[in-house]
Protein backbone atom coordinates (compact mmCIF):
# COMPACT_ATOMS: atom_id res chain seq x y z
CA UNK A 1 0.00 0.00 0.00
CA UNK A 2 1.13 3.52 -0.76
CA UNK A 3 1.94 6.40 1.66
CA UNK A 4 -0.13 9.47 1.26
CA UNK A 5 1.01 12.76 2.86
CA UNK A 6 -1.88 15.17 1.69
CA UNK A 7 -4.30 16.48 4.20
CA UNK A 8 -7.82 15.87 4.81
CA UNK A 9 -9.31 18.37 2.83
CA UNK A 10 -6.70 19.67 1.01
CA UNK A 11 -6.63 20.49 -2.98
CA UNK A 12 -4.58 17.34 -3.69
CA UNK A 13 -6.46 14.75 -1.31
CA UNK A 14 -9.55 16.23 -3.42
CA UNK A 15 -8.06 15.85 -6.88
CA UNK A 16 -7.45 12.06 -5.54
CA UNK A 17 -10.85 10.52 -4.86
CA UNK A 18 -13.28 9.37 -7.10
CA UNK A 19 -15.80 12.56 -8.78
CA UNK A 20 -19.73 12.34 -8.47
CA UNK A 21 -20.71 11.99 -11.63
CA UNK A 22 -24.71 12.05 -11.24
CA UNK A 23 -26.95 12.71 -8.32
CA UNK A 24 -28.15 9.29 -7.67
CA UNK A 25 -24.74 8.64 -5.68
CA UNK A 26 -25.29 11.29 -3.80
CA UNK A 27 -29.13 9.86 -3.04
CA UNK A 28 -27.82 6.49 -1.96
CA UNK A 29 -25.27 7.91 0.49
CA UNK A 30 -27.81 10.30 1.88
CA UNK A 31 -30.52 7.35 2.35
CA UNK A 32 -27.71 4.66 3.86
CA UNK A 33 -26.58 7.83 6.39
CA UNK A 34 -29.89 7.74 7.32
CA UNK A 35 -30.82 4.00 7.58
CA UNK A 36 -27.77 2.74 9.49
CA UNK A 37 -28.72 5.20 12.35
CA UNK A 38 -32.23 3.73 12.11
CA UNK A 39 -31.40 0.41 11.94
CA UNK A 40 -28.76 0.36 14.73
CA UNK A 41 -31.27 2.33 17.44
CA UNK A 42 -34.22 -0.27 16.54
CA UNK A 43 -31.58 -3.33 16.48
CA UNK A 44 -29.50 -2.27 19.64
CA UNK A 45 -32.94 -1.59 21.67
CA UNK A 46 -34.32 -5.22 20.95
CA UNK A 47 -31.80 -6.80 22.97
CA UNK A 48 -28.31 -7.43 20.73
CA UNK A 49 -24.82 -6.28 22.45
CA UNK A 50 -23.61 -4.56 19.01
CA UNK A 51 -23.82 -4.03 15.77
CA UNK A 52 -21.39 -4.89 12.43
CA UNK A 53 -21.68 -2.54 9.76
CA UNK A 54 -19.59 -4.18 6.73
CA UNK A 55 -18.95 -2.40 3.30
CA UNK A 56 -17.61 -4.86 0.80
CA UNK A 57 -16.87 -2.15 -1.96
CA UNK A 58 -16.16 0.96 0.09
CA UNK A 59 -14.00 3.30 -2.37
CA UNK A 60 -12.42 5.78 -0.60
CA UNK A 61 -14.83 6.79 1.83
CA UNK A 62 -15.29 10.04 0.55
CA UNK A 63 -15.92 11.84 -2.93
CA UNK A 64 -15.23 15.24 -4.86
CA UNK A 65 -18.24 16.70 -5.53
CA UNK A 66 -18.04 19.56 -7.86
CA UNK A 67 -14.22 20.66 -5.97
CA UNK A 68 -15.95 20.23 -2.14
CA UNK A 69 -15.62 16.90 -0.50
CA UNK A 70 -18.47 14.93 -0.56
CA UNK A 71 -18.94 11.85 2.73
CA UNK A 72 -18.87 8.18 1.49
CA UNK A 73 -21.09 6.04 3.15
CA UNK A 74 -18.19 4.53 4.97
CA UNK A 75 -17.66 7.35 6.61
CA UNK A 76 -21.54 8.46 7.42
CA UNK A 77 -21.21 4.99 9.15
CA UNK A 78 -18.08 6.15 11.19
CA UNK A 79 -20.13 9.41 12.15
CA UNK A 80 -23.28 7.79 13.50
CA UNK A 81 -21.38 4.90 15.33
CA UNK A 82 -18.69 7.24 16.80
CA UNK A 83 -21.79 9.76 17.84
CA UNK A 84 -23.76 6.12 19.13
CA UNK A 85 -26.99 8.03 19.85
CA UNK A 86 -25.25 10.40 21.91
CA UNK A 87 -24.07 8.36 23.88
CA UNK A 88 -27.08 6.00 24.82
CA UNK A 89 -25.45 2.92 23.39
CA UNK A 90 -21.80 3.26 25.25
CA UNK A 91 -22.54 -0.42 26.28
CA UNK A 92 -22.95 -1.76 23.21
CA UNK A 93 -19.79 -2.60 20.47
CA UNK A 94 -20.08 -0.88 17.36
CA UNK A 95 -18.02 -2.02 14.52
CA UNK A 96 -16.81 -0.98 11.29
CA UNK A 97 -14.69 -3.46 8.48
CA UNK A 98 -14.39 -1.86 5.06
CA UNK A 99 -13.01 -3.34 2.35
CA UNK A 100 -11.66 -2.59 -1.38
CA UNK A 101 -9.30 -3.77 -4.04
CA UNK A 102 -7.55 -0.64 -4.38
CA UNK A 103 -4.77 0.00 -1.98
CA UNK A 104 -5.20 3.55 -2.24
CA UNK A 105 -8.68 4.25 -1.12
CA UNK A 106 -8.08 1.95 1.44
CA UNK A 107 -5.32 4.01 2.74
CA UNK A 108 -7.87 6.92 2.08
CA UNK A 109 -10.37 4.88 4.46
CA UNK A 110 -7.80 4.58 7.09
CA UNK A 111 -7.21 8.52 7.18
CA UNK A 112 -10.89 9.31 7.00
CA UNK A 113 -11.48 7.03 10.10
CA UNK A 114 -8.74 9.11 12.02
CA UNK A 115 -10.07 12.10 10.61
CA UNK A 116 -13.63 11.10 11.88
CA UNK A 117 -11.91 10.00 15.53
CA UNK A 118 -10.25 13.84 15.55
CA UNK A 119 -13.63 15.50 14.76
CA UNK A 120 -15.68 13.56 17.58
CA UNK A 121 -13.75 11.82 19.85
CA UNK A 122 -12.28 8.39 19.93
CA UNK A 123 -15.02 5.54 21.73
CA UNK A 124 -13.36 2.52 23.16
CA UNK A 125 -16.68 0.92 21.94
CA UNK A 126 -16.40 1.56 18.63
CA UNK A 127 -13.44 -0.27 16.46
CA UNK A 128 -12.62 -0.15 12.69
CA UNK A 129 -10.66 -2.10 10.67
CA UNK A 130 -9.98 -2.23 6.77
CA UNK A 131 -8.89 -4.84 4.24
CA UNK A 132 -7.72 -4.64 0.62
CA UNK A 133 -9.06 -7.58 -1.40
CA UNK A 134 -11.13 -8.71 -4.01
CA UNK A 135 -14.85 -8.41 -3.19
CA UNK A 136 -15.49 -11.99 -3.84
CA UNK A 137 -12.00 -13.49 -1.62
CA UNK A 138 -13.34 -11.46 0.84
CA UNK A 139 -16.61 -12.07 1.27
CA UNK A 140 -15.62 -15.59 1.73
CA UNK A 141 -12.28 -14.37 4.72
CA UNK A 142 -12.61 -11.77 6.27
CA UNK A 143 -16.27 -11.00 6.04
CA UNK A 144 -16.55 -14.25 6.85
CA UNK A 145 -15.03 -14.47 10.24
CA UNK A 146 -17.11 -10.82 11.49
CA UNK A 147 -20.08 -13.07 10.89
CA UNK A 148 -18.95 -15.97 12.78
CA UNK A 149 -17.82 -13.15 15.44
CA UNK A 150 -21.26 -11.50 15.66
CA UNK A 151 -23.54 -15.18 15.65
CA UNK A 152 -20.83 -15.59 18.62
CA UNK A 153 -21.18 -12.49 20.49
CA UNK A 154 -24.90 -11.60 19.63
CA UNK A 155 -24.20 -8.86 17.57
CA UNK A 156 -26.25 -7.96 14.40
CA UNK A 157 -24.81 -7.58 11.34
CA UNK A 158 -25.44 -4.93 8.09
CA UNK A 159 -23.71 -5.93 4.77
CA UNK A 160 -23.50 -3.50 1.89
CA UNK A 161 -22.80 -4.47 -0.77
CA UNK A 162 -22.15 -1.97 -3.95
CA UNK A 163 -21.27 -3.13 -6.85
CA UNK A 164 -20.13 -1.03 -10.04
CA UNK A 165 -22.06 -2.95 -12.47
CA UNK A 166 -24.56 -6.00 -12.58
CA UNK A 167 -22.28 -8.68 -11.59
CA UNK A 168 -23.53 -9.76 -7.87
CA UNK A 169 -21.69 -12.69 -6.34
CA UNK A 170 -24.82 -14.95 -4.78
CA UNK A 171 -22.79 -17.52 -3.18
CA UNK A 172 -20.29 -15.05 -1.96
CA UNK A 173 -23.28 -13.37 -0.15
CA UNK A 174 -25.24 -16.85 1.11
CA UNK A 175 -23.70 -17.20 4.35
CA UNK A 176 -25.05 -13.61 5.13
CA UNK A 177 -28.53 -14.14 3.20
CA UNK A 178 -29.14 -17.69 5.24
CA UNK A 179 -27.72 -15.67 8.92
CA UNK A 180 -30.61 -15.03 11.34
CA UNK A 181 -28.01 -11.97 12.53
CA UNK A 182 -27.79 -10.71 9.20
CA UNK A 183 -29.28 -7.91 7.16
CA UNK A 184 -27.63 -7.06 3.11
CA UNK A 185 -28.37 -3.99 1.11
CA UNK A 186 -27.34 -4.41 -2.09
CA UNK A 187 -27.32 -2.05 -5.24
CA UNK A 188 -28.81 -3.70 -8.20
CA UNK A 189 -27.29 -1.96 -11.09
CA UNK A 190 -30.27 -1.88 -12.87
CA UNK A 191 -28.76 0.35 -15.92
CA UNK A 192 -26.57 -2.48 -16.78
CA UNK A 193 -28.74 -5.02 -18.20
CA UNK A 194 -31.77 -3.19 -19.41
CA UNK A 195 -29.43 -1.48 -21.62
CA UNK A 196 -26.21 -3.91 -21.87
CA UNK A 197 -27.28 -7.52 -22.23
CA UNK A 198 -28.44 -6.77 -26.14
CA UNK A 199 -24.98 -6.05 -26.42
CA UNK A 200 -23.18 -8.71 -25.29
CA UNK A 201 -21.07 -10.49 -27.37
CA UNK A 202 -18.25 -11.80 -25.12
CA UNK A 203 -18.30 -14.60 -23.29
CA UNK A 204 -17.29 -13.16 -19.82
CA UNK A 205 -20.36 -10.76 -20.47
CA UNK A 206 -23.09 -13.35 -21.13
CA UNK A 207 -21.59 -15.04 -17.81
CA UNK A 208 -22.14 -12.28 -15.99
CA UNK A 209 -25.60 -11.92 -16.27
CA UNK A 210 -26.38 -15.72 -16.57
CA UNK A 211 -24.59 -16.00 -13.00
CA UNK A 212 -26.57 -12.53 -11.70
CA UNK A 213 -30.08 -13.58 -13.07
CA UNK A 214 -29.75 -17.67 -12.86
CA UNK A 215 -30.46 -17.96 -16.50
CA UNK A 216 -28.56 -19.18 -19.58
CA UNK A 217 -27.80 -16.29 -21.18
CA UNK A 218 -30.09 -16.59 -24.22
CA UNK A 219 -33.02 -17.44 -22.24
CA UNK A 220 -32.27 -13.88 -20.10
CA UNK A 221 -32.51 -12.06 -23.95
CA UNK A 222 -35.70 -13.71 -24.95
CA UNK A 223 -37.73 -13.86 -21.95
CA UNK A 224 -36.57 -10.39 -20.81
CA UNK A 225 -38.16 -8.66 -24.58
CA UNK A 226 -41.63 -10.58 -23.24
CA UNK A 227 -42.23 -7.83 -20.09
CA UNK A 228 -40.87 -4.52 -19.24
CA UNK A 229 -37.32 -5.05 -18.49
CA UNK A 230 -36.74 -3.34 -15.39
CA UNK A 231 -39.44 -5.14 -13.73
CA UNK A 232 -38.04 -8.47 -15.45
CA UNK A 233 -34.87 -7.71 -13.92
CA UNK A 234 -35.97 -7.00 -10.34
CA UNK A 235 -38.11 -10.20 -10.03
CA UNK A 236 -34.74 -12.44 -11.55
CA UNK A 237 -33.44 -10.22 -8.38
CA UNK A 238 -35.42 -11.96 -6.01
CA UNK A 239 -35.70 -15.49 -7.34
CA UNK A 240 -31.97 -15.65 -7.14
CA UNK A 241 -31.99 -14.57 -3.28
CA UNK A 242 -35.08 -16.82 -2.51
CA UNK A 243 -33.12 -19.95 -3.47
CA UNK A 244 -30.91 -18.98 -0.65
CA UNK A 245 -33.70 -17.17 1.81
CA UNK A 246 -36.80 -17.29 2.74
CA UNK A 247 -36.04 -13.43 4.20
CA UNK A 248 -37.76 -10.05 3.38
CA UNK A 249 -37.25 -8.72 0.40
CA UNK A 250 -37.33 -4.98 -0.58
CA UNK A 251 -35.90 -2.20 -2.92
CA UNK A 252 -36.06 1.45 -4.00
CA UNK A 253 -35.04 2.62 -7.10
CA UNK A 254 -32.96 5.31 -7.34
CA UNK A 255 -33.08 7.34 -10.87
CA UNK A 256 -30.41 9.74 -12.78
CA UNK A 257 -30.62 13.36 -13.63
CA UNK A 258 -32.35 12.03 -16.86
CA UNK A 259 -35.20 10.23 -14.92
CA UNK A 260 -33.73 6.72 -15.82
CA UNK A 261 -33.40 4.20 -13.32
CA UNK A 262 -29.91 4.08 -12.40
CA UNK A 263 -30.28 0.95 -9.53
CA UNK A 264 -32.30 -0.19 -7.19
CA UNK A 265 -31.34 -0.44 -3.38
CA UNK A 266 -32.12 -3.77 -2.18
CA UNK A 267 -33.09 -4.62 1.57
CA UNK A 268 -32.52 -8.38 2.45
CA UNK A 269 -33.65 -8.84 6.17
CA UNK A 270 -35.79 -11.34 8.70
CA UNK A 271 -37.58 -8.69 10.31
CA UNK A 272 -40.72 -7.08 8.40
CA UNK A 273 -39.80 -3.69 10.34
CA UNK A 274 -36.79 -3.33 8.12
CA UNK A 275 -39.34 -2.79 5.03
CA UNK A 276 -40.65 -0.04 7.30
CA UNK A 277 -37.51 1.35 7.69
CA UNK A 278 -36.85 1.36 4.04
CA UNK A 279 -39.58 3.07 3.12
CA UNK A 280 -39.46 5.68 5.54
CA UNK A 281 -35.82 6.45 5.16
CA UNK A 282 -36.41 6.38 1.48
CA UNK A 283 -38.97 8.92 1.82
CA UNK A 284 -36.94 11.49 3.68
CA UNK A 285 -34.15 11.23 0.89
CA UNK A 286 -36.89 12.00 -1.20
CA UNK A 287 -38.45 14.49 0.70
CA UNK A 288 -35.67 17.16 0.70
CA UNK A 289 -34.60 16.19 -3.09
CA UNK A 290 -38.63 17.24 -3.60
CA UNK A 291 -37.53 20.54 -1.92
CA UNK A 292 -34.35 20.99 -3.35
CA UNK A 293 -35.58 20.32 -6.82
CA UNK A 294 -39.02 21.55 -6.91
CA UNK A 295 -40.85 18.27 -7.53
CA UNK A 296 -44.38 17.92 -7.43
CA UNK A 297 -44.50 14.03 -7.07
CA UNK A 298 -43.85 12.11 -3.62
CA UNK A 299 -42.31 8.71 -3.64
CA UNK A 300 -43.24 5.30 -4.17
CA UNK A 301 -41.35 2.17 -3.38
CA UNK A 302 -41.02 -1.33 -5.34
CA UNK A 303 -41.12 -4.34 -2.98
CA UNK A 304 -41.44 -7.91 -3.55
CA UNK A 305 -45.24 -8.33 -3.44
CA UNK A 306 -45.86 -6.41 -6.14
CA UNK A 307 -47.70 -8.22 -8.94
CA UNK A 308 -46.09 -8.25 -13.01
CA UNK A 309 -50.40 -7.27 -13.95
CA UNK A 310 -50.47 -4.61 -11.44
CA UNK A 311 -47.14 -3.08 -12.43
CA UNK A 312 -47.23 -4.06 -16.60
CA UNK A 313 -50.98 -2.66 -16.57
CA UNK A 314 -50.26 0.58 -14.68
CA UNK A 315 -46.84 1.50 -17.21
CA UNK A 316 -49.03 0.39 -20.34
CA UNK A 317 -51.73 2.84 -18.96
CA UNK A 318 -49.03 5.84 -19.69
CA UNK A 319 -47.91 5.95 -15.68
CA UNK A 320 -44.18 6.71 -15.87
CA UNK A 321 -41.62 4.69 -13.96
CA UNK A 322 -40.71 7.93 -11.63
CA UNK A 323 -44.65 8.29 -11.21
CA UNK A 324 -45.23 4.90 -10.64
CA UNK A 325 -42.45 5.18 -7.56
CA UNK A 326 -42.87 8.44 -6.52
CA UNK A 327 -46.11 9.77 -6.95
CA UNK A 328 -48.17 10.78 -4.20
CA UNK A 329 -51.54 11.31 -6.24
CA UNK A 330 -50.47 7.28 -7.27
CA UNK A 331 -50.19 6.48 -3.48
CA UNK A 332 -53.92 8.00 -3.18
CA UNK A 333 -55.70 6.58 -6.35
CA UNK A 334 -54.62 3.31 -5.32
CA UNK A 335 -55.68 3.83 -1.61
CA UNK A 336 -59.20 5.81 -3.07
CA UNK A 337 -59.22 2.30 -5.50
CA UNK A 338 -58.76 0.16 -2.53
CA UNK A 339 -61.60 1.14 0.01
CA UNK A 340 -63.81 3.37 -2.66
CA UNK A 341 -67.20 2.81 -1.06
CA UNK A 342 -66.61 2.05 2.39
CA UNK A 343 -65.45 3.91 5.72
CA UNK A 344 -62.53 2.80 6.91
CA UNK A 345 -61.16 3.21 10.37
CA UNK A 346 -57.84 4.61 11.07
CA UNK A 347 -56.54 1.52 12.51
CA UNK A 348 -57.67 -0.10 9.41
CA UNK A 349 -56.30 2.19 6.95
CA UNK A 350 -52.46 2.62 8.69
CA UNK A 351 -52.31 -1.45 8.96
CA UNK A 352 -53.13 -1.37 5.20
CA UNK A 353 -50.13 1.15 4.44
CA UNK A 354 -47.69 -0.59 6.74
CA UNK A 355 -48.58 -3.88 4.44
CA UNK A 356 -48.75 -1.98 1.62
CA UNK A 357 -45.96 -3.23 -0.98
CA UNK A 358 -44.90 0.45 -2.00
CA UNK A 359 -46.35 3.42 0.35
CA UNK A 360 -44.62 4.61 3.37
CA UNK A 361 -46.40 5.64 6.21
CA UNK A 362 -44.57 8.78 6.74
CA UNK A 363 -46.40 10.03 3.24
CA UNK A 364 -49.45 10.27 4.97
CA UNK A 365 -49.99 14.16 5.12
CA UNK A 366 -49.89 14.28 1.49
CA UNK A 367 -51.98 11.48 0.80
CA UNK A 368 -54.17 12.95 3.12
CA UNK A 369 -54.35 16.31 1.28
CA UNK A 370 -54.88 14.50 -2.21
CA UNK A 371 -57.44 12.16 -0.65
CA UNK A 372 -59.75 15.39 0.37
CA UNK A 373 -59.10 17.75 -2.70
CA UNK A 374 -58.62 15.29 -6.08
CA UNK A 375 -60.82 12.39 -4.95
CA UNK A 376 -63.48 13.92 -1.85
CA UNK A 377 -62.92 11.70 0.37
CA UNK A 378 -63.95 13.22 3.76
CA UNK A 379 -61.43 12.54 6.90
CA UNK A 380 -63.24 12.67 10.21
CA UNK A 381 -60.54 13.42 13.22
CA UNK A 382 -61.38 11.87 16.51
CA UNK A 383 -63.53 13.62 18.90
CA UNK A 384 -66.51 13.24 21.40
CA UNK A 385 -68.83 11.56 18.91
CA UNK A 386 -66.74 9.56 17.36
CA UNK A 387 -64.65 6.11 18.29
CA UNK A 388 -61.57 7.72 16.15
CA UNK A 389 -60.34 8.95 13.22
CA UNK A 390 -61.76 7.40 9.75
CA UNK A 391 -61.77 7.84 6.13
CA UNK A 392 -65.42 7.96 4.40
CA UNK A 393 -64.72 6.79 1.04
CA UNK A 394 -68.35 6.64 -0.18
CA UNK A 395 -69.35 8.52 -3.34
CA UNK A 396 -70.24 11.82 -2.68
CA UNK A 397 -73.80 13.03 -3.84
CA UNK A 398 -74.61 16.20 -5.38
CA UNK A 399 -77.29 17.92 -3.16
Amino acid sequence: MSDCNNKYGCIECIERVSKITHKGTKNKINFMKRYIGAWYNKVLRNGYEGVFFIDCMCNAGLYNDSGELFAGTSQEAMKSFLNQGNGAYSDKIFKILVNDIDSNRVLCQECVWNRCVSDIGAKANVLFDSKNKDVSDFLRTDAIVALREAEQNNYHVLLFYDPYNAKIDWNGLAPFLKSKKADIILTHFMSDPTRGINQAKTEEAKKKYSETYGLPFEKLVMESETINKTFFFRQRVKAQISKFTSKYVSYGPIFNSKNRVLYDIVLISRAEVSRDLLKRNLYLEYRDIQKEDDFTQGTLFAFESISPDDYNSQRAEGVSEKDYFYSPTHFAEVIYKHFKGQIVLNSTYNEYIYKHEVIPPNANRQIDTILKNQFHVTIVAKNKHTKGKYYDFREKRNE
